[in-house]
């Protein structure tokens, strides 16, 4: 369920949600929690966010030129 739902957040990340089933999704992290993998779950997802949010913070640092607020947006 762990791997499904990782798979899921880095689509969601990369904005290519459109064939994930958010209903599948919230299944598969409430049978984890039932299943007493609660910790795993939040431990889980709060890696990804912390290595999503890294990955943006270098790469907005890599840009130094005019091109910073363009590069912010996306």
């Amino acid at each position: 369920a762990w791997q499904l739902l990782r798979t899921s957040i880095l689509e969601i990340y990369r904005q290519n949600s459109g064939k994930l089933s958010f209903e599948e999704l919230y299944r598969n992290a409430y049978n984890m929690v039932r299943q007493n993998n609660g910790d795993r779950l939040y431990q889980g997802v709060e890696r990804l966010i912390e290595d999503h949010v890294a990955g943006v913070c270098r790469a907005l640092l890599a840009v130094v030129d005019e091109s910073f607020l363009g590069s912010y947006c996306k």
